[in-house]
């Protein structure tokens, strides 16, 4: 039945969410209905990607949009990345989904606490090898930095996967023999889309105003160099 009823649903979930100017009860109705497929049916390849896209459409509404909308959509995001995240390999549906955790740091309670916690889960055990690649370290470190350097309550524990992206880099770059990383651009590389945008939000952490952060970043960044 899904199969047959999705196409029209999708297209309505989106047009609703695409052209929102205000926060509705059609909207909210709209992104719930959208997470609750997504949550019990992202596995299917014929879903993920119009699911996905919607998401997106969420990212780019207005600030005070999403401030409005957040609290269901990072409930859902985390629901969805506990169920579904070793079915999600494509780099765009990682971007998508980690621009909304970023939302959520910069929204009222208790969307960053929930964000959060879907960002600390992704950075975990077996579905970090799975989530964390080169092409999607740049969206998880945009991620981590919004919870660093955003007033919130996780800001020092944010600073802890931090130093755990900085911890992974080298995995990154441990090619297999088959396919190695090497030549003159490989270490420059490296620099330049890894270790520079990873300590650029060191800096600011360093520099914040709050003691408590600026003095663990300082000594967190000291291990890392």
């Amino acid at each position: 039945r899904m199969s047959m009823t999705w196409p029209c649903t999708s297209q309505l979930v989106a047009r609703i969410i695409g052209s929102a100017k205000e926060p509705t009860i059609l909207l909210e109705r709209a992104v719930v209905a959208l997470l609750r497929v997504a949550s019990r049916f992202l596995h299917r390849d014929e879903i993920r990607n119009d699911v996905l896209k919607s998401l997106n459409l969420i990212v780019k509404l207005p600030t005070d949009i999403v401030a409005v909308v957040c609290a269901p959509v990072m409930s859902g995001v985390y629901q969805m990345v506990k169920a579904h995240s070793v079915h999600i390999v494509e780099t765009s549906c990682w971007h998508s989904i980690l621009n909304l955790i970023e939302c959520g740091a910069r929204s009222p309670e208790p969307s960053p606490t929930i964000g959060f916690e879907a960002l600390s889960y992704l950075l975990s055990g077996e579905i970090e090898e799975h989530a964390l690649t080169r092409e999607t370290f740049a969206p998880f470190l945009d991620a981590v930095s919004a919870y660093v350097t955003t007033r919130v309550p996780m800001s020092g524990v944010a600073l802890d996967l931090l130093y755990f992206l900085a911890t992974r880099i080298v995995r990154l770059f441990v090619a297999p023999k088959e396919n190695p990383v090497a030549g003159v651009d490989g270490p420059s590389l490296i620099w330049v889309d890894f270790w520079e945008p990873l300590l650029r939000v060191f800096s600011e952490a360093v520099c914040d105003d709050r003691v408590l952060i600026k003095n663990y970043a300082l000594i967190l960044l000291e291990r890392v160099i």
